[in-house]
């Protein structure tokens, strides 16, 4: 058994990818792109690091609750989610794969998550 001051205690395999609910945490964005940063809760890496991850996304307007995969073999925490149309809102959730046990549930999809207008290049005027 597996235990972490103020964690919770692990028994059996599969437990601590149940338990491993990855949190996104929004970093920037542009007209066509959003950068997002993986989070674990440090009492659940003590016991297992995972090995990678899998972002899905979805537009926040779309009725039907269907996700798509932007990758299911992410090895770094900062992610850039690209071709994205501007100024839209877009979803993501995300989960960890832990060697021995899987992968964990996803974590709680993010709010909708606005890319931005284009830039207007300076040779444009308005006038």
């Amino acid at each position: 058994r597996d235990t972490v001051p103020g964690g919770p205690s692990m028994q059996g395999p599969g437990e601590v990818a149940a338990a491993m609910k990855v949190e996104i945490r929004f970093v920037k964005a542009s007209a066509s792109a959003i950068t997002l940063d993986l989070h674990v809760p440090a009492h659940l890496e003590a016991i297992a690091k995972p090995e990678r991850f899998e972002l899905q996304w979805r537009e926040a307007k779309r009725e039907d609750d269907s996700w798509a995969t932007a990758s299911s073999s992410l090895k770094l925490r900062r992610c850039t989610k690209g071709n994205l149309k501007h100024r839209t809102g877009y979803m993501f959730r995300a989960r960890a794969f832990v060697a021995g046990e899987g992968w964990s549930e996803f974590g709680p999809e993010t709010k909708p998550l606005l890319t931005t207008l284009p830039e207007v290049p300076e040779t444009c005027s308005e006038g």
